[in-house]
C-alpha cells in the first residue's frame, strides 16, 4: 500500500491543505494577485443549472475565524466557480459545533426540507431506505473518485457484503500514535533512536533523571488526557496482546471486547508503574486535547504517546523557543515485550459522504459528476476546500519562488479571508497527504511531513478488526442496552488501575463486572455484525 501511494500521489507534489495552514506558512503573505478563473475541468454546457442541497458536516468547515461564518461574498464568489466549471448550483449549510450540526441534521431528514449530500455512517441509513446505492453512478459518473480512494482501500468500510456501495469515503485507515522523542534530548543523554518499548522506557527514565526543563517540571511522557483508550492503547497495546487496540475474535469465533485480551492487564501494569514513577503526569489524565498542546508546545514534554497532531502541529511552535528541539519517532515501528508492533492502525471514523434516496436520477448524476469533478485535481480540491486563488490564499514566495510555490503547491492562507470550506466536498487524505509546506524558516512543517510520508505506513502497525468494515452504531446501541454501562465502567475502572486508587490484586473482579453489566450482548451483537458485514 505504501509504496502504491508514494508513486502515485508523492510525484504529484499535491499540498496538504490544513485549516490551520495560516500558522504552518510564512507569515509573509504575498500581495494578492487577480482572482483566477477557477478550475475549468468539466466546463458548463449551458443548460439550466442543477441545484444541491450539501449540508456540510464533513468536518472540513472551520478554522479560525470560522465561528461566525463565512461571508457572504466569499460563499457566492465559490458557488460562481463551482456553477461555472460544472452546472451544479451548490447550496451549502454549513453549522460550527458538533451538537449544533447534528440536531440540524436530524431535523433536516424528519422534515422535507430539501438535503441532498451529507456526511454519517452509511449502515445507520442504508435499512430505511433513507441513502441510495452508488454502484452505477460511481462506475459512469465517478473514475476519479474511485480511482483517489481505491489507492486508500477505502471502499471496503462503504461496501456490504453483497458488493452494494453505499458512500464516498471521507476517513480511511492511517498511523496516528507514534512513539515520539525529542531528538535533542536524546543527544544530550548519548542514546541511540529506541527500536523497542523497552529502550523507548530506558529514556524516558533518563529524561526524568535529567530534568532538562528543570525545577522538576519536565514531563517525560504526555499521553492526550481522557480516557487511558484516547492514546495509550493506540500508542502501545499492540507490544502486549495479539489483537493491539482492536475487539478480537476468541477460540468460540465471538468478537470480544480489547479489554479482555491476554496482556492487558500487563499493559495496564506498566501504566501504572509509569505513573507511580512519574513518567506519566499526575494530572495527565484530567488534560484535554488544548491543555496537551499547550504542554508540548512549552517545550517541557521529552516523550509523547498523544495524537500524532497533537506533536506536529505544535513542533514548530515549541522551536519558537527552543530552535534546537525536534520531535521524530522510530521508522521502522517499535517493538513490545511480546515481540510484537506496539502501535495499532487507526482505521478512522465511520463518517462518509451520503446521497439522499429522495434525489432524481437527474439530480443523482448531477451529484456525482459535481463530486468527481472535485477529486479530479488539486486545483478543484483547493477551490472547493480553501477558495479563490489571490482571494483567499496565495501561492507562498517568502520561501521559495513562484515558480516552485506552483511546482509544489506552496500555498498560505490570507488571514481574515472570509471563506472557512463551505463547500468541502473532497476534503480527505488523498490530497491532504502529500506535498510540501514550509515554516516561515524554510524548514519542513512537521505536520505535512508526517501527512506526507509516515501516515500511510501500514507496515509499521497492527490492524483492527473493523479496518474494512462499518458497524451499525443504531443496532449496536439497541441490542445492546448497557453498551454506555460498559463503556464507562471500563474508562472508569482503568484509570484507578492506572492511578494506584484500585489494586491491580482485583482485575478478575473487574471483568466479572463487565461480564455483569452485559458482556453477552456486547459479544452477541458484535459478533451478529462482524459475520453480516464480512459475510461469514
Amino acid at each position: 500500500m505504501k509504496k502504491v501511494l508514494r508513486n502515485s500521489f508523492l510525484a504529484m507534489m499535491i499540498i496538504m491543505v490544513l485549516a490551520t495552514l495560516g500558522t504552518a506558512c510564512s507569515n509573509q503573505t504575498p500581495a494578492p494577485s487577480e482572482p483566477s478563473q477557477g478550475p475549468t475541468d468539466t466546463p458548463s454546457s449551458g443548460d439550466k443549472p442543477i441545484e444541491l442541497v450539501v449540508f456540510n458536516n464533513s468536518g472540513g468547515f472551520g478554522g479560525a475565524g470560522s465561528e461566525a461564518g463565512s461571508t457572504p461574498d466569499s460563499i457566492k464568489l465559490v458557488q460562481d466557480k463551482i456553477l461555472e466549471a460544472t452546472n451544479v448550483k451548490v447550496n451549502a449549510i454549513a453549522i460550527v459545533g458538533g451538537d449544533a450540526q447534528a440536531a440540524k441534521l436530524a431535523t433536516m431528514l424528519a422534515s422535507n426540507e430539501p438535503l441532498d449530500i451529507w456526511w454519517g455512517n452509511w449502515s445507520d441509513y442504508a435499512k430505511d431506505g433513507i441513502i441510495q446505492p452508488l454502484n452505477e453512478y460511481i462506475e459512469k459518473y465517478g473514475p476519479a473518485v474511485h480511482d483517489i480512494w481505491e489507492k486508500w482501500d477505502a471502499w471496503p468500510r462503504c461496501t456490504d457484503v453483497n458488493g452494494t456501495i453505499w458512500a464516498v469515503p471521507r476517513y480511511t485507515q492511517f498511523c496516528s500514535y507514534f512513539s515520539f522523542v525529542r531528538t535533542d534530548w536524546l543527544e544530550k543523554l548519548n542514546m541511540e533512536m529506541p527500536t523497542t518499548l523497552d529502550e523507548y522506557e530506558a529514556y524516558l527514565y533518563a529524561v526524568k533523571d535529567a530534568d532538562f526543563y528543570g525545577n522538576g517540571e519536565t514531563i517525560p511522557l504526555i499521553g492526550r488526557g481522557g480516557a487511558v483508550k484516547n492514546s495509550f492503547e493506540w500508542a502501545m497495546l499492540g507490544g502486549f496482546t495479539d489483537a493491539g487496540a482492536s475487539a478480537w475474535i476468541d477460540e468460540n469465533g465471538n468478537v470480544m471486547p480489547k479489554e479482555l485480551q491476554k496482556g492487558y492487564k500487563d499493559f495496564i501494569a506498566k501504566l501504572h508503574k509509569w505513573y507511580k514513577d512519574g513518567i506519566i503526569h499526575k494530572e495527565n489524565f484530567s488534560w484535554d486535547t488544548a491543555k496537551v498542546r499547550e504542554l508540548i508546545s512549552s517545550g517541557r514534554v521529552g516523550g509523547s504517546m498523544a495524537y500524532y497532531v497533537d506533536v506536529s502541529q505544535f513542533n514548530h511552535v515549541m522551536q519558537k523557543n527552543f530552535p534546537e528541539a525536534n520531535f521524530a519517532h522510530y521508522e521502522k515501528g517499535l517493538t513490545g515485550p511480546n515481540g510484537q508492533l506496539i502501535q495499532t492502525l487507526n482505521p478512522g471514523t465511520s463518517k462518509q459522504m451520503l446521497f439522499s434516496s429522495k434525489m432524481s436520477e437527474e439530480k443523482m448524476v448531477a451529484a456525482m459528476k459535481l463530486v468527481n469533478w472535485t477529486f479530479e485535481s488539486w486545483e478543484n480540491f483547493k477551490l472547493v476546500c480553501n477558495g479563490v486563488e489571490g482571494v483567499h490564499w496565495n501561492y507562498d514566495t517568502s520561501v521559495v519562488d513562484l515558480a516552485s510555490a506552483k511546482k509544489d503547491r506552496v500555498v498560505a492562507a490570507i488571514p481574515n479571508s472570509g471563506y472557512y470550506g463551505d463547500f468541502s466536498i473532497s476534503i480527505g487524505l488523498p490530497y491532504e497527504s502529500v506535498g510540501i509546506i514550509y515554516n516561515e524558516d524554510g524548514s519542513r512543517y512537521k505536520h505535512n511531513l508526517y501527512l506526507a510520508e509516515y501516515l500511510d505506513d501500514f507496515e509499521i502497525c497492527k490492524q483492527t478488526l473493523d479496518a474494512r468494515i462499518t458497524w451499525n452504531q443504531e443496532e449496536l446501541n439497541n441490542n445492546i442496552p448497557g453498551r454506555t454501562d460498559i463503556e464507562t465502567y471500563i474508562n472508569e475502572e482503568l484509570i484507578k488501575f492506572v492511578n494506584g486508587d484500585r489494586d491491580l490484586s482485583t482485575w478478575d473482579s473487574f471483568v466479572d463486572d463487565i461480564k455483569k453489566l452485559g458482556l453477552d450482548d456486547w459479544s452477541k451483537e458484535y459478533t451478529r455484525q462482524y459475520k453480516l458485514l464480512t459475510g461469514q
